[in-house]
């Protein structure tokens, strides 16, 4: 049932007061009908340590099942951020051969712009032909180094969001 503010009936405060007053009227009830309350007052005793007992082994097991939940979670992240970090190397080491290949590259185009420069010295129009031709093959290459830079700090950038929201979680 909804009262007229939209809460439910009956709400958590209400439980526990109805739970109060039936042990209250229990306890009533069996001290005001049975005949010797030295009895009842062991039965009671005995009652409340069983209970406390069973808390205790309670509080006991329900932190050694979420430890154990929390290590098999802990391992999955390690698995997750260990094949990351491999990525990450992986990229990494793939940038570093192409900026390496694009070094040679501009190195042997170089050389062979002098290797001609020197056999067409009279052909100005032709060298310059070759430069711009070099720079523009080295100006692209340039531009894949710096793209692959680009998405290895994207997904190193998107790895570091990552763990600060499996942290907060």
């Amino acid at each position: 049932m909804k009262n007229g503010e939209g809460n439910s009936f009956p709400s958590k405060k209400d439980m526990c007061y109805w739970l109060i007053i039936a042990v209250l009227a229990i306890v009533v009830v069996s001290i005001w009908r049975v005949d010797n309350p030295d009895k009842l007052a062991g039965q009671l005793s005995l009652g409340a340590a069983l209970l406390s007992m069973l808390l205790a082994v309670v509080g006991i097991i329900i932190p050694f099942i979420q430890g154990n939940e929390t290590s098999r979670q802990n391992f999955k992240l390690l698995e997750h951020i260990s094949t990351l970090t491999k990525e990450v190397a992986l990229y990494s080491k793939l940038a570093n051969t192409v900026e390496l290949a694009a070094v040679k590259m501009a190195e042997e185009l170089k050389k062979k712009q002098e290797v001609e420069s020197k056999s067409n010295a009279n052909n100005n129009s032709s060298h310059v032909a070759i430069t711009s031709e070099g720079y523009m093959i080295w100006q692209q290459k340039q531009d894949e180094i710096n793209d692959l830079k680009r998405g290895i700090s994207d997904l190193s950038s998107s790895m570091t969001i990552r763990d600060k929201g499996s942290r907060s979680g």
